[in-house]
C-alpha cells in the first residue's frame, strides 16, 4: 500500500503536469472555424485521398487505423468470455463464487494484509461501486447525448444541409432540363407563327401585285377603248362629212321629194 505522502506527491505531480499542459496547449473549439461547408468537404476529400485511399500508401505495413470492437465485459473489467468458459463446469454463479473464494483465500493466506488502511480502501471501493451502479446510466446517457449532439452539430447537420443543397441543385437542374425540353416545342410554335406571318405577308403582297396588275390592265383596256372610240367617232364624222359634201342640191331635192312620196304612199295604205 502506498503511504499518504506518496499519494500526495503523485497528486501534486499530476496537478503540475495538468497545469503545464493547459498553459502550453491553447483552448480549441471545433465550432469556431471560418471555413465554409464546401471548403471543409473539399479538405476532407483531399485528406481522405492523401492518407486513406492513396494508391501509394503501404497498407500492409501501415494499415488504416479503425476503432476496435471491444468485447463485452462483466463488472467493468472482467471479460465475458471467462463466464462463458466457466459456465459449463460451474454454472451461472460459479465465476462469482470462484472470485469471492479466491479473494478470501488471499486474505486467509495473508497474501493481502489487513491493516487500518484497508477499511478506507474497502469504503472507497464500495462507494465507487455504489456510485457507478447508481449513476452509470445517467453518465452514459449524458455522454451519449453529448456525443450525439456533437456529431449532429458538426457532421450530421452539415451533411444534411449539403444533401439538401445538392438535392435542390439536382432538382433545379432537372427543372432546367425539363424547361429546355419545352423550349423545343416553344421554338417550333414560334417558327410556325413566323411561317404564318410570312405566309400572310406573301399573300398580302400577291394581292397587292394582283391589284396593281389589274389597275394597269384596266388602264390599258380603257386606253384601247378610248382610242377605238376616238377612231370610230372620227371615222364616222369623216364619212358623214364626206357623204354630205358629195350630195348636190339637185340630189338633195330629189331625195326629199322621194321621201315625201314614200310617206304619202304609206299614209294612203294606212
Amino acid at each position: 500500500m502506498l503511504s499518504r505522502v506518496a499519494l500526495r506527491a503523485v497528486a501534486q505531480a499530476g496537478k503540475g503536469h495538468a497545469t503545464a499542459s493547459v498553459a502550453v496547449v491553447p483552448q480549441r473549439n471545433f465550432n469556431d472555424h471560418t471555413r465554409s461547408l464546401d471548403e471543409r468537404l473539399k479538405l476532407f476529400k483531399e485528406v481522405t485521398e492523401t492518407y486513406y485511399t492513396n494508391p501509394e500508401r503501404d497498407v500492409k505495413n501501415f494499415p488504416v487505423e479503425t476503432l476496435p470492437d471491444l468485447p463485452p465485459t462483466r463488472m467493468i473489467i472482467f471479460p465475458d468470455s471467462w463466464w462463458a468458459n466457466l459456465y459449463p463446469k460451474m454454472g451461472t454463479s460459479g465465476p462469482y463464487v470462484l472470485g469471492l473464494g479466491g479473494l478470501l483465500t488471499l486474505f486467509g493466506k495473508e497474501y493481502i494484509l489487513m491493516d487500518h488502511h484497508m477499511s478506507e480502501a474497502y469504503a472507497f471501493a464500495a462507494g465507487t461501486f455504489f456510485l457507478w451502479y447508481k449513476l452509470r446510466d445517467y453518465i452514459v446517457k449524458d455522454t451519449m447525448t453529448t456525443i450525439k449532439e456533437t456529431n449532429e452539430a458538426n457532421w450530421d447537420a452539415p451533411k444534411a444541409v449539403a444533401k439538401k443543397q445538392y438535392a435542390d441543385a439536382i432538382q433545379h437542374m432537372e427543372t432546367a432540363i425539363w424547361q429546355e425540353d419545352g423550349q423545343r416545342y416553344l421554338y417550333e410554335a414560334k417558327r410556325e407563327g413566323i411561317d404564318l406571318q410570312l405566309e400572310a405577308i406573301y399573300r398580302q403582297r400577291v394581292a397587292e401585285a394582283r391589284s396593281e396588275i389589274k389597275k394597269r390592265l384596266d388602264y390599258q383596256l380603257a386606253k384601247e377603248t378610248a382610242v377605238k372610240n376616238f377612231e370610230h367617232n372620227y371615222m364616222t364624222r369623216w364619212i358623214i362629212d364626206n357623204v354630205v359634201k358629195g350630195i348636190t342640191p339637185e340630189q338633195e331635192k330629189a331625195s326629199i321629194a322621194q321621201c315625201l312620196g314614200d310617206l304619202k304612199a304609206i299614209a294612203a295604205r294606212q
